[in-house]
């Protein structure tokens, strides 16, 4: 489920203690560009809000929510398979 693996990220965070994160929305090409760039950008602000509220060690300070749109597709968006592994949330560890 989405709270296990965000549970992951907890954990991971506990474990090695980065200073930053950042959450990184994407959607399939389905739609108006500008309605999948909101969308995008409405996920990755959900998981940071999520984040924050429910894990003491995530604070807002570590947290960034970027949102990419269809920009970046990992598969092409030619089958109902491939536009679901494209609406993804992916989440970046920096430093």
């Amino acid at each position: 489920t989405v709270r296990e693996e965000l549970d992951k990220v907890a954990q991971f965070v506990r474990a090695f203690s980065p200073s930053k994160l950042t959450i990184e929305g994407h959607t399939d090409s389905d739609g108006e560009e500008a309605a999948n760039q909101a969308l995008s950008v409405q996920r990755a602000e959900m998981i940071r809000g999520f984040l924050i509220s429910n894990y003491e060690e995530i604070t807002p300070n570590m947290v960034t929510a970027r949102g990419y749109g269809e920009s970046r597709p990992i598969v092409t968006n030619d089958s109902p398979e491939n536009r679901a592994l494209n609406r993804r949330i992916e989440i970046v560890v920096l430093e």
